[in-house]
């Protein structure tokens, strides 16, 4: 008994033989793992990922005193450059088929007002610097709506309009009345008309002209 023992042990290890080994027991995956694929063809199940959230107005301090348990009052510049971006995307849309931006508009309207004015002067009462107008007016220049002219003393030069746009800009004004519709829609008329007051007053300031409150 003890010879042949001998002899499977020696044959066992015997130089060249395979070796005969026992399969070991799958381990058991740890408390919480995913299970692996041999053990669970199921992949492990993630997570929907979270909805975006809403745009909205970054929180900014308060510069205007509230009533007492009222959330604080926002600046009122950040108010109006809110304001002026959503303006500004409205009246170009209804401006794009007369191929006009709501800038290159008011470009017209103001020089309509003011034929006098300077390239200088025009930059500072449209609130542009000097490089952005000269991209308006050459785009304008491009579409035949203005030219360059002698100035008042000889030494400077002036925009003039040109008869076409001269009509095009006032279709383009009545045009906008679209888009002043859309953003007062469900707005007290009277509240229109003080928003209008206020805002041609804050102008006429700002910019040292008299002529924003001439239509009020």
């Amino acid at each position: 008994m003890s010879r042949s023992r001998s002899s499977a042990s020696a044959a066992d290890h015997e130089p060249g033989a395979p070796s005969r080994r026992v399969a070991e027991p799958p381990a058991e995956p740890a408390p919480g793992s995913c299970p692996t694929a041999r053990a669970a063809p199921d992949p492990c199940p993630t997570a929907p990922p979270s909805p975006p959230r809403p745009l909205r107005p970054p929180q900014l301090p308060a510069t205007a005193p509230a009533a007492s348990g009222e959330p604080p009052l926002p600046p009122l510049p950040y108010l109006l450059a809110y304001a002026g971006t959503i303006a500004t995307q409205a009246a170009d849309r209804v401006l794009a088929p007369y191929g006009l931006t709501l800038r290159q508009l008011g470009l017209l309207l103001q020089l309509r007002a003011e034929p006098e004015l300077t390239t200088a002067e025009l930059a500072r009462q449209l609130g542009v610097s000097r490089q952005t107008l000269h991209q308006m007016v050459g785009e304008l220049e491009r579409a035949g709506h203005v030219r360059r002219g002698p100035g008042a003393s000889g030494r400077t030069r002036r925009l003039v309009l040109t008869p076409g746009a001269a009509r095009l800009a006032e279709r383009a004004r009545t045009a906008l009345a679209e888009a002043e519709t859309s953003l007062t829609r469900g707005a007290d008329p009277r509240e229109a008309r003080i928003l209008r007051t206020l805002l041609a007053r804050l102008l006429a300031r700002v910019t040292d002209d008299e002529a924003w409150l001439s239509a009020l």
